[in-house]
């Protein structure tokens, strides 16, 4: 929990310096997470989700898809996860799809739940 803890705090800052910073973004949403701060990781993940979406990186709003499915589930919001859960899913297996000899796009669709 202390290391967890003194990542929040460093995410934190780094988000506030660099409103855009995605790697940050996704970083607090993990600490926030591992800290049971709901809300935080809840905001975090949809501004990470909101960062790669603009940079067309659909991978990695897949990642924040799964992250913000978790915490809707934490928070008993059953029928949003299953939503989110859905659209990370569609991600994962149009790349898939798209490139069926990219090992990590096949890992990836193969790890969703």
């Amino acid at each position: 929990m202390e290391n967890a803890a003194e990542g929040l705090r460093w995410y934190r800052e780094a988000t506030q310096l660099d409103p855009d910073n995605q790697e940050g973004w996704l970083g607090l949403g993990e600490a926030a997470q591992a800290t049971s701060a709901l809300e935080e990781t809840e905001t975090a993940y949809r501004r990470y989700i909101a960062l790669t979406r603009k940079a067309g990186d659909e991978r990695e709003v897949a990642v924040g898809l799964g992250g913000l499915g978790d915490v809707l589930v934490a928070e008993g919001n059953l029928p949003a996860a299953r939503q989110v859960y859905e659209q990370d899913l569609a991600i994962a297996k149009r790349l898939a799809e798209a490139d069926p000899s990219h090992a990590g796009r096949q890992v990836d669709l193969a790890v969703k739940p």
